[in-house]
């Protein structure tokens, strides 16, 4: 079994960039106390030069082919993020993890199983969760494109169904905070209190 966690590495190796999209993650969904201590403290790059980076980028397409060659060994795979560590923000890390996989050259096929099947069978959850089956919890993210045409479309969340309730594109809104009238957020809170 393996996990990659490239996300963690990735974000490390581009910290010093001024775009990096891993601070741009990170002050868009990270709490704040958390985006404060991996500016001011908590970072596996600090003390970090220049070519410090410029070394660990030239590591890249190494950590790249580890995580291929354990796929075409047909090691058993996971998909996760390491969450507590510096720039790693909940829900868009595991999305940056799954790009990242793709690109290293892992088949779209075999990273949603990673972050589903796998992922249940590993936690030992198998027999409730992971699959679409009689018996299973419903669970479900709707989308609006198919993940194995273009792996991007696992972000385009058209609903979720969350403990067989369906939340439309609107609700999510509400909830993530994006809808500024407390009202249709006092709604969305409710339609998934049991």
């Amino acid at each position: 079994m393996f996990d990659a966690t490239l996300v963690a590495f990735h974000a490390a190796f581009v910290q010093d960039q001024d775009d990096s999209p891993y601070l741009r993650d990170a002050e868009r969904y990270a709490h704040p106390r958390l985006l404060a201590n991996w500016k001011e403290f908590f970072t596996f790059a600090l003390g970090w030069e220049p070519e410090d980076f410029v070394r660990a980028r030239a590591v890249w397409p190494k950590v790249q082919r580890m995580a291929v060659r354990l796929h075409a060994g047909d090691a058993r795979m996971t998909l996760g993020t390491d969450m507590s560590n510096p720039w790693i923000a909940p829900g868009i890390s595991l999305h940056r993890e799954m790009a990242l996989l793709a690109d290293a050259g892992v088949p779209t096929p075999r990273i949603l199983a990673a972050a589903t099947v796998q992922a249940a069978d590993a936690l030992g959850a198998g027999d409730r969760l992971g699959r679409i089956a009689a018996g299973h919890e419903a669970d479900l993210l709707v989308l609006d494109g198919d993940p194995l045409i273009d792996l991007a479309h696992a972000r385009d969340a058209h609903a979720v169904v969350l403990d067989g309730r369906y939340l439309d594109r609107d609700t999510l809104a509400a909830l993530r905070g994006d809808v500024l009238d407390p009202a249709v957020s006092s709604a969305a809170l409710q339609a998934v209190t049991p």
